[in-house]
């Protein structure tokens, strides 16, 4: 600018023509370099959030292979099924969150790495598609393995409802037989006392069939189990049985 200023007015104009130039070429090679500067920290940034995420879900899946191949408590077992369906549940809690990531990293395969260089572009194709296989894998086993926890409680559960409720009622039937009073007086207290027995006869034959269908099932899950790991379910059927005998 000072050699201008110096200049004759031709010269300085043409001079200032040249620099004007100059002032803007260099500002179009400086915004080229940031934007394509920002455009490579960006990739970048795609980059390591897409590596991060990848080795997070690996690493995950890795952990779940273990859990998700666990065999299930035995049926009757209570505290053992309550406790695996409840990290069973933690399991699809983390699958709801990780969802996000799964998309995120296919985003990025799809919207940016696609562009990258031939031979990373078919490298990590192999490795989306196989976190994708992995992924559904994961779901499937996951999703099997609730249910499946989900309706041993419930069976389980059940059992020892109903033997407690047996047991309920055989109480009762066995007290009220013990506390009958078996004198007869006449013909007709004969007849009221023998109504009611008949009564109680038939309320307890009717549970027979209940009673036989919970004892098979009771004695399945016991002979199943390891020896010795359902100690209350077996005390609840044996009581049950000798309450049946007594009052059979």
């Amino acid at each position: 600018r000072d050699l201008i200023s110096k200049s004759l007015p031709d010269r300085a104009g043409m001079l200032q023509s040249e620099l004007d130039q100059l002032n803007n070429e260099w500002t179009t090679v400086t915004t080229n370099i940031e934007q394509k500067q920002a455009k490579l920290e960006k990739s970048i940034s795609l980059v390591r959030e897409f590596r991060d995420q990848m080795d997070g879900l690996i690493k995950w899946m890795d952990e779940m292979e273990v859990f998700l191949h666990t065999p299930d408590p035995s049926l009757g077992d209570i505290p053992g099924i309550q406790a695996q369906f409840q990290e069973s549940n933690g399991v699809q809690d983390d699958i709801k969150t990780l969802q996000t990531n799964i998309k995120n990293v296919n985003s990025i395969w799809k919207s940016s790495l696609f562009e990258a260089d031939s031979n990373l572009r078919s490298q990590v194709e192999l490795e989306v598609q196989d976190l994708n296989n992995r992924w559904e894998k994961v779901l499937a086993l996951a999703s099997a393995q609730n249910q499946r926890l989900a309706e041993s409680l419930k069976k389980s559960r059940s059992i020892y409802d109903n033997v407690e409720a047996i047991n309920i009622f055989l109480t009762e039937i066995k007290d009220n037989l013990a506390n009958k009073d078996y004198s007869v007086e006449n013909s007709n207290d004969l007849l009221v006392k023998t109504k009611k027995f008949k009564n109680l006869k038939a309320e307890v034959d009717a549970k027979e069939v209940d009673i036989n269908e919970i004892t098979e099932e009771a004695n399945k899950m016991l002979t199943d189990a390891p020896s010795g790991s359902l100690q209350e379910l077996a005390r609840l059927v044996m009581r049950m049985t000798a309450l049946w005998d007594d009052v059979h």
